[in-house]
């Protein structure tokens, strides 16, 4: 439930529990932890990876909000099949040793006042890609899961994905 008190000692005793809560200044920002433009694979419960064509992350509005572009994946029957994409407002940011979490608001639900995700990624120390991210369907935040409802390769901003194309003359 939301609370219009200003005293944070106030809103911490209305707090049962800690575990599930996150408090945040009204006038308050986040900066997301991807700025500029990066490329993404994904993979999802329903149909697997798809790695056929990169989509892409853009970081707006100063760096508080992430625009996830999802490109069409050959082959897949669910939601992944069409182009769509997902704008994020970055509400917390945090780290936990070498684990790295962000709790989103989906933009794009304003009925039901905003829906959270949380998101959760390490570092990876590799040619290929960056960033091992999973994405949750709740406002629960967790271990890196390769069994959640997508989970990401993020490359690096500079490298990006070496694709192979061919070029026509016409």
């Amino acid at each position: 439930s939301c609370s219009k008190e200003e005293d944070l000692n106030t809103l911490c005793s209305l707090v049962e529990d800690y575990s599930r809560t996150l408090l945040k200044r009204k006038d308050s920002f986040v900066l997301c932890p991807f700025r500029g433009s990066r490329l993404f694979t994904y993979s999802t419960i329903q149909d697997g990876e798809c790695s056929d064509s990169p989509s892409d992350i853009i970081s707006e509005r100063n760096d508080t909000i992430l625009q996830f572009s999802y490109n069409h994946c050959a082959g897949q029957s669910h939601g992944n099949a069409i182009p769509h994409s997902l704008r994020v407002e970055c509400v917390a940011a945090w780290q936990e040793g070498l684990t790295f979490y962000l709790m989103g608001r989906v933009e794009d639900q304003p009925s039901s006042g905003g829906k959270y995700y949380c998101f959760t990624y390490k570092e990876i120390e590799n040619e290929k890609y960056r960033y091992l991210m999973s994405q949750t369907g709740t406002d629960s935040c967790g271990e890196l899961d390769f069994s959640a409802e997508k989970t990401y390769k993020v490359y690096d901003e500079t490298k990006g994905i070496v694709l192979s194309f061919i070029l026509y003359k016409v």
